[in-house]
């Protein structure tokens, strides 16, 4: 049976410093158990002097991998799909743990964004 998850409501960040990266609290991450197939949409209207990332992880202590990336705001959702046990020359991976994680690239910095998961 399937399930969706919000990973993000609407959210609008801002930041008058570059200096760190900003990443989902570790206790709003969505944990995948029990599904081998997810759906992203990534929706990222309005964004200024920062980059967006979808992640994932295996393990919450291990290191995140990219799932998609955004440098410009965009117009339409992106959407992700992943697969728990990929076949040969797919590109998405689901892994255990998704989160999301903004990297200001100049001070001044704004990001308006929400993050919807659907898993099966």
């Amino acid at each position: 049976m399937g399930r969706t998850v919000e990973l993000q409501p609407w959210t609008v960040l801002r930041g008058a410093y570059s200096y760190y990266e900003i990443v989902q609290e570790t206790r709003d991450w969505v944990s995948t158990s029990g599904h081998d197939i997810g759906t992203a949409t990534v929706e990222v209207p309005e964004m200024t002097d920062a980059e967006f990332f979808l992640e994932g992880c295996d393990d919450t202590g291990g290191s995140f991998s990219m799932i998609d990336g955004l440098t410009l705001p965009a117009t339409e959702p992106q959407v992700s799909n992943m697969l728990r046990i990929m076949p040969m020359g797919s590109a998405g991976r689901l892994y255990s743990y998704l989160r999301w994680r903004i990297k200001p690239t100049n001070d001044n910095w704004s990001v308006t964004f929400r993050v919807n998961v659907v898993l099966k």
